[in-house]
């Protein structure tokens, strides 16, 4: 029985010691600590930057929320006044929110760098 034991226990001590020099070796390579840096740093951005639009949205600030669409759009669509179509469809002004949520939805990686990368942003209970 104890032989039975001891096998166990030195099985999972064996698993235990790979896992930990697999953790060590993507640790110590940079690779992984790069791409969370990386990943933080685009998460704050996002935070930071849809913070900065729902001051546009509750300033009614058309001409900036315009300026965020690629120059094709701004050409082949009247942009403000879609803008300000949504602005005469709600019911007062936007004041605040509770809570903003940024999930990431894609991301593509050409020769092991972040090329695309797109967040869906949520304002949760905005009020008006």
């Amino acid at each position: 029985m104890n032989d039975n034991r001891i096998t166990r226990t030195s099985f999972c001590s064996f698993i235990t010691t790979i896992a930990l020099i697999f953790i060590s070796i993507f640790i110590l390579s940079g690779c992984g600590v790069k791409k969370i840096m990386e990943e933080t740093r685009l998460s704050k951005e996002v935070k930071k930057e849809s913070t900065q639009v729902f001051d546009y949205l509750k300033n009614e600030d058309i001409k900036s929320l315009s300026d965020l669409f690629c120059q094709n759009q701004k050409d082949n669509s009247d942009i403000k006044e879609k803008w300000k179509n949504f602005y005469e469809s709600i019911d007062g002004k936007i004041l605040a929110y509770d809570k903003l949520s940024c999930t990431e939805t894609m991301r593509t990686f050409s020769d092991g760098k972040l090329t695309y990368l797109v967040f869906r942003i949520e304002y949760s209970d905005v009020k008006n």
